[in-house]
């Protein structure tokens, strides 16, 4: 980040929350930027999908509201960038936190219904043409922890 885009993300990152201004998402009247500033903006973008994917969930609908003038930037979406950014630097250590241990549901709290006179002979429709089932298993934890 530039010394002017540092300063800028500092004094912006303050407590007036993400995307205050709302007139940056709905058109702005401030210039395009040029080339260099497109691909400067398209930089930032990628960096902050990247900081998305990895753990700052809380920046999800900023960063994709501000994806959406990646073909013609204009001078006010830098600014809400660089806003983000200092949001990022002023709490770099949000967390979403998840409770690992499985709920203790009573299945006796839930009504028994009988849905048969609702449903009768229902069958699920399924192609002659459809392909056979496969299984596929991911690691979903693909990032690495130190």
């Amino acid at each position: 980040m530039s010394p002017v885009s540092q300063s800028l993300a500092e004094e912006w990152g303050g407590e007036k929350g993400l995307l205050y201004n709302q007139s940056v998402c709905s058109g702005d009247d401030k210039a395009e930027l040029k080339a260099e500033g497109v691909q400067y903006y398209q930089e930032l973008i990628g960096g902050l999908h990247w900081a998305v994917e990895l753990d700052h969930v809380d920046i999800l609908y900023e960063v994709a509201t501000m994806s959406t003038h990646l073909v013609m930037p204009r001078i006010g979406h830098l600014e809400e960038l660089l806003h983000i950014f200092g949001y990022l630097k002023l709490r770099p250590k949000r967390k979403l936190a998840f409770d690992p241990d499985y709920p203790m549901i009573n299945e006796r709290q839930f009504k028994q219904c009988n849905w048969y006179n609702f449903y009768r002979d229902a069958k699920e429709a399924i192609p002659g043409d459809m392909p056979p089932r496969t299984h596929c298993f991911v690691d979903a934890d693909y990032r690495v922890t130190l």
